[in-house]
């Protein structure tokens, strides 16, 4: 093949990719980036404050969170199986 084609097939291929990566990114990373972003924060999604987020909580919820006695045995069980069901 010639030195000229070689530019051309990449970005023919990089064409061809780029709508995947469109999807993968609009479906799958901006979801779970907002979900990150929205459990750090103090906003109250249904009760119509929900574009008036007056602060964020931070880490600081981490430690309650994990302490909860119904979501450690939970997140255990969900920790666990998804290392069998990976493995």
């Amino acid at each position: 093949m010639a030195e000229g084609g070689r530019p051309r097939q990449q970005l023919v291929n990089f064409g061809l990719l780029a709508p995947a990566l469109v999807l993968v990114f609009g479906l799958v990373v901006y979801p779970v980036v907002y979900d990150v972003a929205l459990a750090l924060t103090d906003a109250h999604g249904f009760e119509g404050e929900f574009d008036t987020i007056s602060g964020g909580i931070g880490m600081a919820a981490a430690p309650l969170v994990l302490a909860c006695a119904a979501f450690a045995p939970a997140y255990v069980r969900g920790l666990s199986a998804a290392t069998i069901e990976g493995s």
